[in-house]
């Protein structure tokens, strides 16, 4: 096996997590009244020139080391893969960029062979420890709405394809199987707090991830994004799937917008 071909739980699916949660945790912060800025890519040295003036305040040499030297490796071993799809070619090239950008904003090119301390683990790929304590509303002022949604879409169509058995699945909207539970529940009305912690979630998370799965989707809304789930078969169930739960009052049933 190729020392890319990472497999699911791998460095790279590990990073690519990583950046996903970082774009929602920026949609967050615009979602929450936080004006967008004038940068539209994300990828672009603009915004990493914005951005390396904000990590070099709030994080320590230790965290700007560690977050270069796995972001530049991710890069590597993404821009080495053979098995993307030519349909995701713009997206692989996108993540590309804003991982090159993050180290080399981060001030350094750490060669690959210095860097299997800094490499994230398995248990990290639904957490955004490398980037601790970072005000992301300064660094969501800095870029557009679309901007952050376009490298969140990127970033999650690479996990289907690098993290999932059945490879990219254009016939269900891209979406992983995590996202296909969760969707599920949604439009079964399990309640929020039982979906969080099937799916090893905050409710935080639940939200944020239900807003990128619309927006992947194509849909304005929650139900427009059930209904479009709906026509893609992604509701359909298998005799392995989990049963939602029925019955639950109104009150506590899966909300988001």
């Amino acid at each position: 096996m190729e020392r890319w071909n990472v497999g699911r739980g791998g460095t790279l699916v590990v990073t690519l997590h990583r950046v996903a949660v970082f774009s929602e945790l920026l949609a967050e912060a615009h979602e929450l009244g936080c004006a967008p800025g004038p940068l539209d890519d994300l990828g672009g040295m603009a915004f990493h020139t914005a951005a390396s003036k904000i990590y070099a305040e709030f994080l320590s040499e230790a965290d700007r080391v560690s977050v270069a030297a796995s972001y530049g490796v991710a890069a590597v071993e993404l821009s080495e893969r053979s098995d993307i799809p030519p349909s995701l070619a713009p997206s692989s090239r996108a993540v590309n960029a804003y991982l090159l950008g993050v180290s080399r904003s981060l001030g350094t090119a750490v060669p690959p062979a210095a860097t299997s301390s800094h490499l994230p683990t398995s248990s990290d790929r639904t957490t955004n420890r490398l980037l601790p304590n970072l005000p992301y509303a300064r660094l969501a002022a800095t870029v557009t709405r679309d901007a952050v949604w376009a490298l969140n879409w990127a970033a999650h169509s690479l996990v289907v394809v690098l993290d999932s058995s059945d490879g990219w699945a254009p016939s269900r909207g891209g979406l992983t199987s995590e996202d296909v539970s969760l969707v599920r529940a949604i439009a079964n009305g399990e309640p929020m707090v039982d979906a969080a912690a099937r799916l090893g979630w905050s409710e935080r998370t639940l939200y944020r991830r239900a807003k990128s799965i619309w927006i992947r989707l194509g849909a304005a809304n929650r139900s427009e994004g059930i209904a479009i789930a709906a026509r893609l078969g992604v509701l359909d169930t298998h005799p392995q799937d989990p049963a939602p739960e029925e019955n639950h009052s109104r009150s506590s049933e899966i909300r988001p917008s």
